[in-house]
């Protein structure tokens, strides 16, 4: 199974080389799908992939947004980012993916959104990657702005 990483508004822009407010805007006229984890707003890494891809802006004779960081290059909609295959995540790890912070992670375990383990002599947390893509499909995709 592959897991991938969520992305935060902040990132986005950061990637794409464009205000935040562009990316709100693109999220509300429903060409960059947006989930919410809480009260955070994140992209799948995918979704960015093909946002770049396709950007609408782009067809009307604007500058085309590309990446700025070398960390999308050569990604493209049909071959999105792969990570290695994992059997579980640390709430740490899981939280870096997700762009969310381990406090928001331990609360989606909290409340029953998000499966968690605890494994070994001490009851060491861990998030399956069967859960971690169950909670990713569950997640609602909004428009925000």
């Amino acid at each position: 199974m592959e897991f991938q990483p969520m992305l935060s508004l902040r990132t986005i822009s950061l990637l794409a080389g464009v205000s935040r407010q562009r990316v709100l805007r693109e999220i509300a006229a429903g060409h960059l799908k947006a989930h919410t984890v809480g009260k955070r707003t994140v992209i799948l890494a995918s979704d960015l992939v093909e946002w770049l891809g396709t950007n609408p802006s782009n067809k009307q004779g604007a500058s085309s947004v590309k990446p700025t960081v070398p960390l999308l290059a050569g990604i493209t909609p049909g071959n999105p980012m792969r990570y290695v295959q994992r059997i579980a995540y640390s709430v740490a790890e899981f939280a870096a993916l997700t762009s969310l912070s381990i406090k928001t992670i331990h609360r989606q375990i909290a409340d029953g959104r998000l499966r968690g383990l605890k494994i070994g002599p001490k009851g060491r947390l861990v998030i399956p990657a069967e859960a971690a893509e169950e909670w990713l499909r569950s997640l609602q995709v909004r428009k925000v702005g």
